[in-house]
């Protein structure tokens, strides 16, 4: 996992990434995460056992993705 040793990450952008997909346990072990900025990326779903793991999230920017409801 590239984030494994950013335990105390707060803010996180990975914008204009071209990302399709995200793991479910992506984020596992990040839970000081607040900020997260996925936008301009080309994720389709978002599995909500995402955000299981960052419990400190309170903004999370998701515009021009490809998400399907």
């Amino acid at each position: 996992e590239i984030f494994r040793n950013l335990k105390m990450l707060k803010k996180l952008d990975l914008s204009y990434n071209l990302i399709e997909f995200l793991e479910t346990k992506s984020f596992f072990n990040k839970s000081n995460i607040e900020f997260l900025n996925l936008e301009k990326n080309r994720i389709k779903n978002l599995n909500t056992l995402l955000f299981l793991y960052i419990e400190k999230l309170n903004t999370i920017k998701l515009e021009e993705n490809n998400i399907i409801e």
